[in-house]
C-alpha cells in the first residue's frame, strides 16, 4: 500500500517540476485527460477504439 502512495506522489512531483519550469520560461503547461487521447485520429479526428498492440490508424 505504501508503494502506491509513493508512486503517486513521484507522479505529482515530476508534474509540479515541470508547472515550475514552463512558468520560468514563460510557457504555459495545459494538463490533458489522458483517457481516449491515443484513440483520436489527429487527421481525421474520428475516435477509433484501439488494442494495446494496435499502434497505426489509416484514416479511410
Amino acid at each position: 500500500m505504501l508503494a502506491k502512495a509513493v508512486h503517486n506522489a513521484a507522479w505529482g512531483q515530476l508534474r509540479q517540476f515541470i508547472t515550475d519550469k514552463t512558468a520560468r520560461a514563460g510557457a504555459m503547461l495545459v494538463a490533458v485527460d489522458p483517457r481516449e487521447t491515443l484513440q483520436t485520429c489527429p487527421d481525421c479526428g474520428t475516435v477509433v477504439a484501439k488494442m494495446l498492440p494496435d499502434r497505426t490508424h489509416r484514416c479511410d
